[in-house]
């Protein structure tokens, strides 16, 4: 019959009926395990995360988030985000919740008091939900990072102190090269540049080689090493100091590292050597019994400063003004016979008569003083004038072969 299915038409519209109705099933069933499945993943994660609606209230969090808060996830659904933070945290949310349900996403940290009233920093990322242009609300995701930044605090305060510290550190890779020095030791050792030392060996900078199988035995049984040695400068000089050093083990107890704290110990040892001259000085002069013993012992004490091995003493003669030697030691007699009188035009005379002590280094000498004292090996000199009743009366000149003086102890 013409516009009637037939029966067999009716029975395969009835089957295709029938398996699409199955397969919607079986789809709403699948569609039910995935969201079931998805919901899950994020209740099992530990970022926290919900959806707020338009009117800021939670159309969903999971359970991390819940958790997190201290209550239920029931009692969080539907009710709205400034009951839950605390009125502190909520000020600080409240612009970025606008600019979220405005369109824009939004990222920033914020301190929130979590469910032990322990003040705790988040990670907040703001996603908005839009249908057709229309904002719907946003996605959350929250990530703790308390922990992180009192890591980040920890190291800031760690590298303030390594940068202010008053102490030289200094870390060298295993073959004793250094990798890092603080600001200390750039002041310390005269360097501008960290690249004029990094890379280089950590003897160079202390006078150390004469020690350094004992210093590298030492943190090889012990794992440090402690005591004085003498730094060098960049311009060559050297200064006293305390040095730490000590191994650096990774987790299996192989050491990768060695560093070291030095610290300026000159005005100590400074102060140590004039306990000692003084006391030496006082016990040899009570030995002497006439004017030139009393001179020789002068000189002989005066050779512990910085180094001197020889020098003299010149007095100021009454009827030529002039200076002479009255006692000498570690000089030789021809240099002895040159310098056994200064007349008071000598430019040395005037130089003491202003009454200031000075030392310097031969090579800063005038022609032709400079060659008298290059002849005889003198490296340095250092004078020093003796006043009676505020008028000078000789000097006590001493001389070095070994040692340019830079600071005289005075």
């Amino acid at each position: 019959m013409a516009g009637k299915a037939t029966y067999e038409e009716l029975e395969r519209r009835v089957k295709e009926f029938q398996q699409a109705e199955f397969e919607r099933k079986q789809g709403k069933e699948e569609l039910r395990e995935h969201s079931e499945m998805l919901e899950n993943i994020i209740n099992g994660v530990s970022m926290l995360i919900t959806y707020v609606d338009r009117e800021e209230r939670y159309v969903f969090v999971n359970s991390a988030y819940a958790d997190w808060y201290g209550v239920s996830r029931e009692e969080l659904l539907g009710k709205k985000v400034s009951n839950i933070l605390s009125p502190d945290a909520y000020e600080r949310a409240a612009g970025n919740i606008k600019k979220a349900l405005s369109g824009q996403r939004v990222s920033y940290t914020n301190k929130v008091i979590a469910k032990d009233g322990s003040e705790r920093y988040v990670n907040a990322n703001y996603y908005p939900h839009c249908i057709k242009n229309e904002v719907k609300g946003f996605i959350t995701t929250i990530v703790d990072i308390t922990d992180r930044i009192k890591e980040d605090k920890s190291l800031r305060l760690q590298e303030t102190i390594i940068n202010f510290s008053s102490s030289a550190i200094v870390a060298c890779d295993l073959d004793c090269n250094i990798s890092y020095a603080n600001p200390t030791f750039l002041q310390k050792w005269g360097f501008v540049d960290p690249a004029e030392f990094l890379g280089r060996p950590f003897w160079n900078f202390w006078a150390v080689k004469h020690r350094l199988d004992e210093i590298l035995q030492a943190l090889k049984d012990e794992g440090v090493w402690f005591g004085e040695l003498q730094a060098i400068r960049k311009d060559g000089t050297f200064f006293d100091v305390l040095v730490s050093a000590a191994a650096v083990f990774d987790s299996k107890g192989n050491p990768f590292a060695l560093t070291s704290t030095s610290t300026d110990i000159t005005e100590r040892k400074n102060a140590e050597k004039k306990q000692i001259f003084q006391r030496n000085f006082a016990i040899g002069l009570n030995k002497t019994l006439t004017l030139e013993e009393t001179l020789s012992e002068i000189l002989l004490n005066a050779f512990q400063l910085d180094e001197f091995d020889s020098g003299g003493i010149y007095l100021f003669d009454e009827k030529t003004n002039g200076l002479i030697l009255v006692s000498s030691k570690g000089l030789p007699q021809t240099f002895v016979d040159e310098v056994k009188y200064y007349d008071l035009n000598d430019i040395r005379v005037q130089m003491i008569m202003k009454g200031i002590p000075f030392f310097l280094p031969t090579c800063e000498f005038p022609m032709p003083i400079r060659e008298s004292l290059e002849k005889y090996g003198l490296l340095a000199i250092a004078v020093f004038p003796i006043k009676f009743r505020e008028t000078v009366i000789g000097s006590i000149n001493l001389a070095s072969r070994t040692h340019v003086v830079t600071k005289v102890s005075q």
